[in-house]
């Protein structure tokens, strides 16, 4: 049987019954249609969504007929898309980002990610890789079936860099030395991942940007409070910064005296 696809709910169904005498009739599903003198007719068919049988009998004055049948299937409805990663809103520390799911249409489709062909495995499954290069990374899934029905899935997702642990980069206490504090706590804040970002290099470590950031070394815990006196940070720390001692003037004025 001879099929035809289309998206356009009417078909054209035409042809010729030869012979035509009185008596004579065309049927389409079963419906007369009208005859023209040489036998010939033309019908705009309406179609339903999906598979649609038509079948075109012509009957005799002798009552013999004959009885041919096309298939045609009407699709106006795009390819179903289901993103199973990324989610909304979704975030990752990692450098690559899975993006899967699968698709669902009554005819063979086509995928795209990020405008790159992606193959389509068993049951519409589909699964690639692709690499965080920015802290925002936009993807775009989109399917469309050999009719040109088309949708398409956005979704954007953000990296987020997670800083190392301190225990992993603090360099290892000297006891012997005397160190200035912005020494001793350069690791925080240098380096291609410091733990944190916004002081700059050669900072005081009273400026207001870099306060009030809490931090573990060793078994230590310890705050860079703006407002409080360094003898009361726990004593792992100071062993970074004797003999120096902060003095509290006020929380924007510091000023740092050697312990002679």
């Amino acid at each position: 049987m001879d099929s035809l696809l289309t998206i356009n709910p009417f078909v054209s169904v035409s042809g010729t019954a030869l012979g035509v005498r009185s008596g004579s009739n065309v049927t389409i599903n079963g419906t007369i249609v009208s005859l023209n003198a040489d036998g010939s007719f033309s019908v705009d068919w309406h179609l339903i969504e999906g598979t649609n049988n038509i079948s075109v009998s012509a009957t005799g004055s002798d009552g013999k007929t004959i009885t041919i049948n096309r298939l045609v299937i009407l699709d106006t409805i795009p390819p179903v898309i289901t993103l199973v990663s990324p989610t909304i809103g979704a975030e990752t520390s990692d450098s690559i980002l899975t993006v899967s799911g699968n698709v669902v249409d009554i005819l063979s489709v086509s995928l795209t990610i990020n405008g790159t062909a992606v193959p389509i495995g068993k049951n519409g499954i589909f699964s690639i890789q692709l690499p965080m290069n920015n802290n925002l990374l936009n993807v775009t899934v989109t399917s469309t079936d050999v009719l040109g029905n088309s949708s398409t899935i956005t979704r954007q997702v953000l990296r987020v860099v997670i800083p190392p642990d301190p225990v992993t980069v603090a360099p290892a206490i000297n006891t012997t030395t005397a160190t200035t504090l912005n020494n001793a706590t350069a690791f925080l804040y240098t380096g291609s991942n410091p733990v944190q970002k916004k002081c700059r290099s050669g900072n005081n470590r009273s400026d207001s940007r870099c306060g009030c950031s809490r931090q573990s070394i060793g078994s230590k815990s310890w705050r860079f409070n703006r407002c409080k006196n360094i003898d009361s940070w726990p004593s792992g720390i100071r062993l970074y910064i004797q003999p120096y001692r902060w003095h509290v003037r006020s929380c924007r004025q510091r000023r740092r005296e050697f312990n002679s």
